[in-house]
């Protein structure tokens, strides 16, 4: 990063692909950036969660924010398991599996809602089921 002068996450998304995908790695990527360059970091410290909290937490912020919006887009989600720093769930839709933008979004919008929620970043691990629009028959191997 310093010695090809990059200042900036989108320049190291140019130069790199650091990001370029869902987007839920880009505090990350501010926060190393910022390290090298010796600014100040933005990260606080939270009071930690019991499983139990974030699993309200988590399942609430879904359910309010997150659910609805995917179902308008032909998504659905169903939460598999939640850890101390990530959530464990399934989403199908057509979709998902590939990298269009839209599906992108819902994703980066999932992990900020729960991240949001819990005062600190949650990942999501997907156990995806993805459809596909041919029949089986004429699917090529």
């Amino acid at each position: 990063m310093a010695g090809q002068k990059l200042t900036t996450v989108e320049q190291i998304r140019d130069a790199t692909g650091a990001s370029a995908g869902c987007g839920t790695c880009y505090d990350d990527v501010q926060e190393l950036l910022d390290g090298v360059l010796g600014r100040p970091t933005s990260r606080r410290a939270v009071p930690a969660l019991s499983t139990s909290q974030m699993r309200i937490l988590v399942l609430g912020a879904i359910d309010r924010h997150v659910r609805p919006l995917f179902e308008l887009n032909g998504v659905s989600v169903d939460v598999l398991g939640i850890e101390p720093d990530r959530v464990l769930a399934r989403l199908k839709g057509r979709s998902v599996g590939t990298i269009l933008p839209g599906i992108l979004t819902l994703k980066w919008f999932m992990v900020r809602i729960m991240s949001d929620a819990c005062g600190r970043k949650v990942g999501l691990i997907e156990m995806n089921i993805v459809e596909d629009d041919q029949p089986p028959a004429s699917r090529t191997p």
